[in-house]
């Protein structure tokens, strides 16, 4: 579902190493938006189910999944002609150009990444993203304090 009220960034252009590749809200495919979208919420779901130890994020490819999302979101430009989307490009070429863009970029990259996700109604799932943090539930935040609680009261009456 699209967001009415939502006002896209200008649309931002990368160029390194000799390629061009460019984010434009507004050129967007349904393919492209639809894999954007499910590498997103494959990383929110991650974070709100924590893996047991690093090797399974890095496994996961959860350590990765901003360079994963924008690899649907940019399109190569050739000759001032922006070029069809291409899910094999994506997953292989434009990945490894986003990999490889110096931390200069992150910013633009990140705000390119927002711009999408609250575009398509889903600003709560990229910011917790960006954020890392698990959002827990009432009960979750609650049982432990109860538990230490219930335990402290259990070693006085003992």
């Amino acid at each position: 579902m699209l967001e009415e009220q939502h006002i896209p960034i200008e649309a931002k252009v990368f160029i390194h190493s000799g390629k061009t590749y460019k984010y434009d809200f507004n050129l967007l495919t349904v393919e492209q938006a639809e894999l954007a979208r499910e590498a997103g919420e494959f990383k929110y779901n991650q974070l709100q189910n924590e893996p047991e130890n690093f090797r399974q994020v890095i496994k996961s490819r959860g350590a990765e999944w901003l360079s994963i999302v924008l690899s649907y979101l940019l399109r190569e430009v050739k000759n001032d002609i922006l070029q069809p989307f291409n899910k094999d490009k994506a997953e292989s070429e434009v990945e490894a150009f986003i990999k490889n863009l110096p931390i200069s970029y992150l910013n633009d990259l990140r705000e390119c990444a927002t711009d999408f996700f609250s575009g398509i109604g889903k600003k709560p799932l990229i910011l917790a993203n960006l954020q890392g943090e698990k959002k827990r539930n009432g009960i979750e935040m609650l049982l432990p304090i109860l538990q230490k609680t219930m335990q402290g009261n259990l070693n006085q009456d003992a």
